[in-house]
């Protein structure tokens, strides 16, 4: 039998871990940029505009070029999950927001190197990758807070 303060102390610990918002930094994902993009933090509100066609361009000019998989992957619900959504609710938004001529159509990518690829050669382009995945020069990780 536990006693009545460590029983307290377990209760509370339970209800702070289940109302508790998840943490982006523990996902084990980040969201990468090409290096010349002036952003280095998106508020989950302004990544959820960058990833659904309400942010068009970025202060450098370059227009947004979103990469994700097609498909549930840990990559999609991370991104999805950072900016309030669930995978298939993002997914339906980019494809609307397509639809509708409000976005670009996002590079489908299958790994995590096409993610880096995708970084290195277009300046507007916004992806998830592993955390800790090397990144080239061309490349830097946007902190969602």
């Amino acid at each position: 039998m536990l006693h009545p303060r460590a029983a307290l102390f377990v209760a509370v610990s339970l209800c702070l871990a289940a109302t508790a918002s998840p943490s982006h930094a523990d996902a084990g994902f980040v969201v990468v940029c090409h290096a010349t993009n002036p952003i280095t933090t998106l508020s989950s509100v302004d990544l959820k505009k960058a990833l659904t066609g309400g942010t068009k361009q970025w202060a450098n000019g370059a227009v947004v070029q979103l990469g994700v998989s097609s498909t549930e992957t840990p990559e999609l619900g991370f991104l999805a999950g950072a900016a309030g959504l669930t995978a298939p609710e993002l997914l339906t938004r980019v494809q609307q927001q397509v639809f509708k001529g409000e976005m670009r159509r996002p590079i489908i990518l299958r790994s995590s190197a096409e993610c880096l690829g995708l970084v290195r050669m277009n300046p507007g382009a916004i992806c998830a990758a592993p955390a800790g995945v090397g990144l080239p020069p061309e490349a830097k990780i946007v902190v969602i807070r």
